[in-house]
């Protein structure tokens, strides 16, 4: 697992990945630093590049993610309730995981953490639904599970971006995978 974020660096990342969501990859530190209401020094001290500044977002939102994710209880739960809980995992996560899917600057050792914390208990839970009839046996696993990251990335978008409501998008996701994969 990556370093972990002192709590005001962790505080800051959350309040620079709120404030800029997606705007984040093109704005200056300035700007970045402005709109989290802090000045651009205290932003340096913090995160000296913008690399810095990034892979602490990227830090941040696989944490986020990952503590939902396991709060779920994936594997206590049926199918159907486990991917609306997936749903709500990611769309509450809101910037943070825009820029954790869009940005580039994850390494190996993040992408290890992600999908060992992460796509691993969804994997197993796409798994289940596959074995329990729940999800369609004719696809397998890893496109039922490209579909719903592509949809989950979608529920966050229309959640961020969008306008749309965080339950509202969490239920679309779930119910366009959960219709569209149905046995």
């Amino acid at each position: 697992m990556p370093a972990q974020l002192s709590r005001p660096a962790t505080a800051l990342v959350e309040a620079v990945a709120q404030t800029l969501g997606v705007g984040l990859a093109t704005a200056s530190m300035t700007e970045i630093a402005s709109a989290a209401g802090i000045s651009r020094a205290t932003l340096y001290r913090s995160f000296p590049t913008r690399e810095a500044l990034l892979r602490g977002v990227v830090a941040v939102a696989i944490d986020r993610v990952a503590q939902r994710v396991q709060d779920s209880d994936l594997d206590r739960v049926d199918v159907r309730e486990g991917i609306a809980r997936v749903a709500r995992s990611f769309v509450v996560t809101g910037s943070a995981f825009t820029v954790l899917a869009r940005t580039n600057v994850k390494d190996a050792e993040d992408e290890a953490d992600f999908d060992a914390r992460v796509a691993e208990p969804l994997r197993a839970l796409l798994a289940r639904g596959v074995a329990d009839g729940t999800l369609r046996d004719d696809v397998p696993v890893a496109i039922h599970f490209t579909a719903l990251s592509a949809l989950l990335e979608m529920g966050v978008h229309l959640a961020v971006e969008g306008g749309v409501p965080a339950e509202t998008a969490a239920a679309t996701v779930a119910s366009l995978f959960l219709d569209g994969a149905a046995a």
